[in-house]
Parts: C-alpha cells; structure tokens; sequence
C-alpha cells in the first residue's frame, strides 16, 4: 500500500510536458510601452512644437489681435480635416460653430483693419518736440 501511495504521489507532482511558450518578444506590455512612447513623441513634436513655432511665426509678422482671431479658425479646419481625412459628415450644430468661428474671425480682421490707420497728429507740442 504504501508503494502506491508514494507512486501516485510521485505522479502527482512530476513533471508534465509544457506546452510550446511564446517568444518574449513582442510582448504585449512591451509593445504597448513602445506605442506609449511613440505616441508621447508624437504629440509632443508635431503639434505641440509646430503650434508654437507657427504661433511665433505669426506673432512676428501680424498684430496680436490678428494672430490670436486666427486662433479662432481652428473649429472649422478641424471639422474640414474630419470631413476628408475621416469621412465624417459634420452636422447642423458643427456646421453653424464653423461658421460663427469664421465670422468672428471676419469681424475682428475688419475693426483690426479700420484701427490701423492712425491719423496724424495735430498737437504743436509733438511737432516742436520732433524738430
């Protein structure tokens, strides 16, 4: 009797046979670390960078008011990029944010314009100072 016990216990707790393991790599941690990274990098450099250097780029050449109402049309070519890149259909409600955002963007074009043009002054105190 306890030749059998010991032969079932031995049986019990023998090795059997694995089954065939996977490569360690790709691992799906691993791979979604390096999409993880990818993707920081990704956001960090091309939208995040290239926003600011347009940013500069249009602060140098424009006024303030003039670079920050095109900040303003952002909505609408986000709702044009959805539309060819992804197929999407922008609905009333996108469609009239778009256009609001556009007009917006108009309107503040159209005072920034009128508020240019500086008359001449007419003080005799100015004139003299310049002489």
């Amino acid at each position: 009797m306890s030749s059998g016990r010991v032969a079932t216990a031995r049986a019990a707790t023998a090795r059997r046979p694995r089954a065939a393991r996977p490569p360690p790599w790709p691992r799906p941690e691993a791979s979604s670390a390096i999409a993880a990274v990818a993707s920081t990098l990704y956001l960090g450099l091309l939208p995040s960078a290239l926003g600011f250097v347009t940013w500069g780029y249009a602060v140098a050449r424009y006024t303030i008011a003039q670079s920050t109402a095109a900040l303003y049309l952002v909505p609408p070519l986000a709702i044009g990029v959805a539309f060819v890149w992804l197929g999407e259909i922008p609905g009333p409600v996108e469609l009239a944010g778009g256009l609001i955002s556009m007009a917006g963007v108009i309107l503040i074009h159209r005072h920034t314009a009128r508020s240019a043009v500086v008359p001449e002054p007419s003080s005799p105190l100015l004139g003299e100072a310049e002489k």
